[in-house]
């Protein structure tokens, strides 16, 4: 909603537990984009109108807004391609950072692989993933691909696995 000609609304903020309100700046039109919050701290807002006549009463104060920090997932440790005996366990690891804590998918040969599938299982951790392959042999060999994704985006990493016979290890 436009404020009325020659009118513009008043936006102010305060932390938690503060009695000081912060004026933030006049704006002709919402929405106001307020920066320089702090990451984890939680705010109240109000609004009034200005114009020719005075400053309005403030409007009741917002429900409190934690202020989230926000960055897109990267990883920290990549896939590494790997050629593995037949009957050997494979572990594939891959860790990432991002806020909030990523959420990891696993693919091989572009399906997505469950965590309840048989010979394979998935655990996450917090800023970690770790697929095992409790028994390599051809129809586990293949290109895996991790993905790691939160509310900012997404990045991936990839390996080829292969199986090699027992006489191969490495």
């Amino acid at each position: 909603m436009d404020a009325p000609a020659g009118s513009t609304y008043v936006v102010q903020y305060k932390s938690e537990g503060s009695t000081v309100w912060n004026e933030v700046k006049r704006v002709p039109q919402p929405p106001c984009v307020i920066e320089d919050l702090k990451e984890g701290v939680t705010y109240t807002f109000r609004v009034a109108l200005h114009n020719a006549a005075g400053l309005s009463e403030y409007s009741p104060e917002s429900d409190p807004v934690k202020v989230a920090p926000s960055q897109k997932p990267v990883i920290t440790k990549a896939l590494k391609d790997v050629l593995v005996p037949k009957k050997e366990e494979c572990r594939l690891e891959c860790f990432a950072v991002g806020e909030p804590a990523p959420s990891y998918s696993w693919y091989k040969d572009g399906r997505e692989l469950l965590p309840e599938e048989d010979n394979i299982s998935i655990s996450n951790e917090g800023y970690m993933s770790v697929l095992r392959i409790h028994r390599m042999g051809s129809p586990t060999a293949g290109v895996y691909r991790c993905e790691v994704h939160n509310t900012h985006g997404a990045e991936e990493s990839v390996a080829k696995v292969g199986a090699a016979g027992n006489s191969n290890k490495q």
